[in-house]
């Protein structure tokens, strides 16, 4: 629900863009993407110190 809730400028803020104007958005940059409402989610205790680090097992 709250990854659907980003923008499009926010989703653009991060990637990058082709030649004929294709956006595009790989896993690390989606992980740069500020969503501090995941990271409210998780006990103080588990909290990572960068938003990425949420994901770095999953695309590494």
């Amino acid at each position: 629900m709250v990854l659907n809730s980003l923008t499009a400028e926010q989703l653009l803020g991060e990637g990058r863009v082709y030649g004929g104007g294709l956006h595009k958005l790989e896993p690390k940059e989606l992980a740069n993407v500020p969503v501090p409402e995941i990271a409210a989610l998780l006990p103080p205790m588990k909290r990572p110190a960068k938003q990425g680090d949420l994901l770095a097992d999953l695309i590494a």
